[in-house]
């Protein structure tokens, strides 16, 4: 299953690898090492996680406290959201289109 980020989506990981990155040398790859490793889990399980929606769910990251909020389309995973947990919480829903 191929795997399609909402720019904004990739722009939130971008972001916050970079955050990360200034924070400790290395710490940012580690952060976007742990997101493909939540996308790998997430598209051998799709349905395998917690439900926000009828049509998204969302991947609780180990050891960052980021969520991966995603849809099951047809044709692909599309990651909606790149999201920290303590922040603005549904934000995402307007890159939902069917939420």
């Amino acid at each position: 299953m191929s795997v399609e980020f909402e720019a904004e989506a990739r722009l939130e990981l971008f972001e916050a690898a970079r955050w990360y990155e200034g924070q400790s040398s290395g710490l940012g790859f580690e952060f976007v090492a742990e997101v493909r490793r939540a996308l790998r889990a997430i598209t051998e399980n799709p349905a395998g996680w917690s439900k926000l929606t009828e049509y998204t769910r969302r991947y609780r990251l180990d050891r960052f406290p980021y969520w991966v909020v995603y849809q099951e389309r047809k044709d692909c995973l599309r990651v909606i959201a790149v999201m920290h947990q303590s922040r603005r919480p549904n934000y995402w829903r307007r890159r939902a289109g069917r939420s």
